[in-house]
């Protein structure tokens, strides 16, 4: 049997968070030859996005040495889309908005749940930041009952959710809910 070339790609590091630059990380394959690959650097398989990984410069480095074909980002997406792998943005599909706003709405007041919990719930795994800025731009939904995957507070408003939350017995503490 004759092995098949690794066909994954990784852009370079230039997406600043969290103090590091951050680079993408594909398979023009499938996805489940990049999970295979994101296990070898040890990335946990809720870290993806739907369509790829995100990974410091330190891991992306580790990737080339792997193996891992260097593209430009705009190569990396035409090979996502011809390989019908690009996931489309999700705040872009009809569905999203109200899937995401049935989700917020069985919320009983004292649960708490994360932007990735959401996005999994609305059947839209991987797109935890497009629920961020789903909660922003929408009025009447219970966006305080959702935190950071870590648990810190929403970083526009934490001082009014804190408080919402501790309103409805949810204890927070510098700034993170305190999971029991």
């Amino acid at each position: 049997m004759v092995p098949i070339a690794m066909t994954i790609l990784v852009d370079r590091a230039l997406w600043p968070h969290r103090g590091e630059r951050w680079a993408h990380l594909v398979s023009d394959q499938s996805h489940e030859e990049l999970h295979a690959f994101a296990a070898r650097l040890g990335l946990r398989p809720e870290w993806f996005q739907g369509d790829h990984y995100d990974v410091p410069a330190r891991v992306r480095d580790r990737a080339v040495a792997l193996g891992a074909t260097e593209v430009e980002a705009r190569e990396l997406v035409v090979r996502l889309r011809r390989a019908g792998l690009r996931r489309p943005r999700p705040d872009r599909t009809p569905a999203f908005g109200p899937a995401v706003a049935e989700v917020l709405r069985r919320l009983a007041p004292g649960t708490v749940v994360t932007y990735g919990e959401v996005a999994l719930e609305a059947g839209f795994p991987g797109a935890a930041r497009a629920v961020g800025t789903f909660l922003r731009d929408s009025e009447g939904l219970p966006w305080w009952r959702v935190v950071r995957a870590d648990g810190r507070l929403a970083s526009g408003k934490p001082t009014d959710q804190a408080r919402r939350l501790t309103s409805e017995g949810v204890e927070v503490h510098d700034g993170r809910v305190v999971r029991h």
